[in-house]
């Protein structure tokens, strides 16, 4: 099920919406996003929750389904998200869009690490791989978001 209700909103900056929310929903991943895309305007996405996740660390792929059960994928997050893409009506998701002027109804959002460009440019990993992971943390996290403000 999908509800969208639009409000404008121009007293607080989308840091402060997110940081008041954060505080209201201490144990959801919270992830903000913001755009400079000139074509459609600026825009940005607050999530809260989410019903899908999508981790990796370029060499283990992990799906969490809408239950909550942790899979660890075959494939890469690149190729299970074609798979997982290739199944839902497009046309559906383009009608809600233009039914609700605006740009993002449904899907994974999240961030692609650079470590992670080895995955999509093979030529790169044995060089990058002698590279040290201070960070060791995931390369790709993906969500279908609960909620997006």
């Amino acid at each position: 099920m999908i509800f969208v209700k639009k409000f404008i909103l121009d007293s607080f900056t989308p840091v402060a919406i997110h940081s008041k929310i954060r505080d209201c929903f201490k144990d959801e991943v919270k992830f903000l996003f913001e755009s400079a895309n000139k074509s459609s305007g600026d825009y940005s996405f607050i999530t809260i929750g989410y019903k899908e996740r999508i981790l990796s660390d370029c060499y283990n792929t992990y799906h969490i389904n809408e239950f909550g059960i942790k899979k660890k994928l075959k494939e890469d997050a690149f190729d299970f998200l074609k798979n997982y893409y290739s199944k839902i009506d497009k046309e559906l998701y383009k009608g809600l869009s233009f039914e609700h002027d605006t740009i993002f109804i449904d899907g994974f959002m999240g961030f692609i690490g650079y470590d992670f460009v080895k995955v999509f440019e093979p030529k790169l990993k044995p060089s990058m791989d002698k590279l040290k992971d201070e960070l060791n943390s995931n390369d790709l996290d993906l969500i279908r978001p609960k909620f997006i403000i």
